[in-house]
């Protein structure tokens, strides 16, 4: 295990990986690079917290591509880096470990989504990787693996849990265990508030992404940060088709520390537009409404706006959900609507418990209506190329999109669409690899049964064979693959029909990007 001997020298680098700029999926999501990286963020506050001493410093992919983090290294010269992956970062992620081992020997670490999935694999495949923390909270496990590090704590404590760091040793690889940390163990005191001064040097390069973006769509400039006090999905049993979220299981903290952040922000730096970045907001309805009950101001009062993420059957199903929003000024609420044909978004386990409304399209519809007619503006989000896709449902989604364009045109501020891509660990995943004991799903056959899909011998080994024990992955091969065998499209209707999406958006003045 890499050791280092403390000095006043330490210095540990935090970064975000961005997307690969070579790579097709690079074309950005509608807030890609307008709120900052909070994860890296948090885990530097908790650093400085623990390790007055030690010199830290964060830098986000969202806003700086791979060249000019490794320019960054050559100045800074990290003693540790701590590189935060998902599966489309994590190319770019390799390549700034690689250039800071080799020109530096830093100790590398890698967390988040991507090395949560992969994290043995990723040992075995590059020796230029020291750790790989497996943890979908990490602030307390890389705060001790750093301490380790550096000669202040113990051993790497080893005890019962599916989470842990893991390393390599001379007899192989090795891990520690974990129960895992809640977001109450992390964001728990006004200390605990992540520190934007950690990225006070650049702040400003997410204000000028965020006005011109969104110039369209508000009275006044805003001051974007991101904030996070609840993470999971009341549909984590049941994931939609392309989830690949490493945990989905609801999980909060206390509401009053929602509150220390907002007035914190907004007096210190100004922040005036918050994403709460919960997987679905609606979930945490009890904590919504202590939130409300111990709101200690008016948020329109100082004129403060929030976006959310929100599930379309929670928005009509909730009977107070507008005014819950309301209460909380929420002005945007990120949809993943998905699909406008009914059995698309059937295939996509868009689980919709119906109220008088007839069908899950309809559900999507009266989720856009309802914002829309209540001053709420929407990112709406569509991946192309579901399980099953045919003609006829890409006809149904387009119709679909340009029936709320034509109705609630002024009030969709931003419209992406993507190629449908099965990533790790989602139950498209699953089906990618003809996994017999799939943890999301009953019965695969059953699927490809429903969705007239037909996979022979031959073919479903041989996407075993490229995809299984693979931790570095192709993001357009892979969704070429998914079209060309899982779909009943091929993939120039996929990219017809992001054109046809892309004129809608154009129409309407919406914000366009990709929705992964």
């Amino acid at each position: 295990m890499p050791n280092l001997k403390f000095s006043d020298n330490q210095r540990v680098l935090l970064v975000n990986a961005p997307n690969s700029i070579s790579d097709y999926t690079f074309t950005e999501n509608g807030n890609y690079g307008v709120f900052p990286a909070l994860g890296v963020i948090s885990l530097g506050t908790r650093l400085k917290k623990d390790y007055p001493n030690l010199k830290i410093k964060v830098l986000d992919g969202g806003i700086f591509r791979t060249e000019y983090i490794l320019r960054e290294i050559d100045k800074y010269k990290p003693s540790i880096i701590c590189i935060s992956v998902l599966t489309p970062t994590y190319k770019e992620g390799l390549k700034i470990a690689e250039y800071a081992k080799k020109k530096y020997n830093s100790i590398t670490i890698l967390g988040n989504d991507h090395a949560n999935f992969f994290p043995r694999l990723i040992l075995e495949k590059r020796p230029f990787i020291d750790y790989v923390i497996k943890s979908e909270i990490g602030e307390p496990l890389l705060s001790h693996l750093v301490g380790k590090l550096i000669g202040e704590k113990d051993e790497l404590v080893s005890s019962n849990g599916k989470e842990g760091i893991f390393y390599r040793t001379e007899n192989g690889i090795k891990r520690t265990y974990s129960k895992g940390s809640t977001l109450s163990d992390v964001y728990k005191t006004k200390e605990d508030i992540p520190d934007i001064n950690l990225i006070k040097e650049y702040f400003h390069i997410y204000c000028e992404n965020y006005n011109k973006r969104y110039k369209l769509f508000q009275k006044d400039s805003k001051i974007p940060m991101t904030i996070n006090i609840a993470r999971g999905c009341v549909n984590c049993r049941k994931r939609c088709l392309y989830c690949s979220i490493y945990n989905l299981s609801p999980k909060r903290t206390i509401p009053e520390f929602f509150w220390w952040i907002i007035e914190k922000y907004n007096l210190e730096y100004k922040v005036n537009f918050f994403f709460e970045v919960a997987d679905e907001f609606l979930t945490f309805q009890t904590l919504i409404k202590e939130l409300i009950k111990t709101k200690p101001f008016d948020l329109r009062e100082k004129c403060i706006e929030m976006e959310i993420y929100a599930r379309a059957d929670n928005i009509v199903n909730i009977p107070e959900s507008i005014l819950l929003l309301k209460e909380l000024n929420i002005t945007r609420v990120n949809l993943g609507l998905d699909s406008g044909d009914n059995t698309m978004l059937e295939f996509l386990r868009k689980n919709y418990i119906l109220r008088g409304i007839q069908s899950p399209s309809e559900i999507n519809y009266q989720a856009v209506k309802l914002l829309a007619e209540n001053g709420i503006t929407i990112h709406a989000s569509f991946p192309i190329g579901c399980i099953g896709e045919t003609y006829t449902s890409l006809k149904n989604t387009l119709f679909f999109i340009k029936r709320i364009a034509n109705e609630f045109g002024g009030r969709i501020a931003t419209l992406e669409s993507s190629e449908f891509i099965p990533l790790p660990n989602s139950p498209a995943w699953d089906i990618l690899l003809s996994k017999e004991n799939s943890v999301y799903l009953e019965n695969i056959h059953d699927i490809l049964k429903k969705s007239k899909i037909k996979i022979d011998t031959k073919t479903k080994k041989s996407l075993q064979q490229k995809y299984s024990n693979q931790d570095l992955l192709n993001l357009e091969e892979l969704s070429r693959d998914w079209i060309k065998y899982f779909t009943h499209i091929s993939w120039t209707e996929v990219e017809n029909t992001k054109k046809e999406i892309k004129k809608i958006d154009k129409k309407i003045g919406a914000v366009y990007g990709t929705s992964i």
